[in-house]
């Protein structure tokens, strides 16, 4: 039997091949094979519907028909070795492939990552879209104009002031405290839509979290052994909005 690349199923399918290999995760491709991580597609293969929508006009599910209670939540637990690059650790590579759906995705601490479309990152050895402060970055883009985001902020206060301090920043009170990640979180759930994803990665389960309107549909726990604490990876779909007053630039 003749195969194709996933490339070459792209081109002949018109979607991109990122859909390719989340439709080959989940076995939706009839005889797809996975080399590596790659997958190899028979020829003549025809494309799969899109499960995504019911309709058949393929209109995008409606707001007011997602509701925080839909699904269950799934918890899985899996033991890899630690990485400096969180999304070079299997599971939550695999992870990161298996839930990017097709849009707009952005990735304010991109590190060396390319999962995002457009991505940030403050270290300029780092071939990334822009290296920004991560805030600005998410300031950039419009109100509901994202559809995913991928959130691997610092850890802690300290992983913090140690990122900060790298690159010439003064790190203050301000800098640390516990508002770093609530206003990334509030400019997260202002630009992203209704029904668009949010992976965060951290040491809690916590997420972007329900105040924001978001809920969690999946969540991966990554031992690594010994003393290190395991890297908890929460998946949060945005259900329902919630309008969250932005700061006057001019009072500060």
């Amino acid at each position: 039997m003749s195969y194709m690349t996933i490339k070459e199923t792209a081109q002949i399918w018109g979607i991109s091949e990122r859909r390719i290999t989340k439709l080959c995760n989940e076995r939706r491709i009839p005889g797809a094979k996975k080399f590596g991580w790659s997958w190899a597609i028979p020829k003549k293969t025809e494309k799969p519907s899109d499960a995504r929508y019911k309709s058949t006009t393929k209109e995008a599910p409606k707001a007011e028909n997602l509701k925080p209670s839909d699904g269950p939540l799934l918890i899985h637990r899996k033991w890899a070795m630690p990485n400096k690059n969180t999304f070079s650790i299997k599971p939550i590579k695999e992870l990161i492939i298996d839930e990017l759906d097709e849009g707009l995705w952005i990735d304010p601490f991109a590190n060396s990552n390319k999962f995002a479309n457009i991505t940030n990152d403050l270290n300029p050895a780092f071939d990334t879209d822009y290296h920004m402060d991560a805030l600005d970055f998410l300031k950039m883009f419009d109100d509901e104009s994202v559809d995913g985001v991928l959130y691997d902020p610092p850890y802690s206060p300290r992983q913090v002031s140690e990122c900060y301090n790298d690159f010439g920043y003064n790190v203050t009170w301000d800098t640390t405290k516990a508002s770093f990640w609530s206003n990334h979180k509030k400019e997260i759930s202002r630009i992203l839509k209704t029904g668009g994803k949010v992976i965060t990665f951290g040491w809690n389960s916590g997420g972007i979290g329900k105040t924001y309107g978001f809920t969690k549909t999946k969540i991966l726990l990554v031992a690594h052994g010994g003393w290190h604490n395991d890297t908890i990876c929460t998946v949060e779909l945005k259900t329902h909005a919630r309008a969250i007053p932005r700061k006057n630039k001019d009072n500060g």
